[in-house]
């Protein structure tokens, strides 16, 4: 995934690392991944997938409706709906790298099922001062 991006614009993504590492690259930040990781990429979110591994990991893709977020972690929530993990559990994007390039970018954008590609002159990957809930994050099932 590094000679383009991709956006899914109408769900979340969750992505399980069966294999393999890499770096998952968004303009919120870099966040490194491994077996048994779990990413969760905000829809809306232009991302790509830096695979360090040789062989390709092995990863699982769903599209996560509007609701997932609240069953997504089921077992892992305590009885009254609230996470059973606490923040350190959680990695956010760390590492942002400001880029502002001039090119011929490409971005496949899934839409209604379909995967669209469209092509930008300029990509923006720096989110320079964001705050609030809406960003990647990852969780390690293994270390949980």
């Amino acid at each position: 995934m590094t000679d383009y991006f991709y956006k899914n614009s109408q769900a979340d993504e969750g992505v399980f690392i069966h294999e393999g590492t890499g770096t998952l690259k968004t303009g919120f930040g870099h966040i490194k991944f491994a077996y048994g990781d779990y990413l969760v990429i905000p829809r809306g979110t232009i991302y790509q997938m830096d695979l360090i591994r040789k062989l390709p990991p092995v990863l699982s893709w769903k599209a996560l409706a509007p609701y997932a977020r609240k069953t997504l972690f089921k077992y892992l929530r305590a009885a009254d709906g609230t996470l059973a993990l606490c923040e350190r559990d959680i990695r956010q994007p760390q590492n942002l790298e400001t880029h502002d390039e001039k090119g011929d970018f490409k971005i496949l954008i899934k839409k209604q099922g379909l995967i669209y590609p469209n092509y930008m002159e300029r990509i923006r990957f720096d989110f320079i001062g964001w705050d609030g809930f809406h960003y990647p994050w990852a969780f390690s099932i293994p270390r949980f």
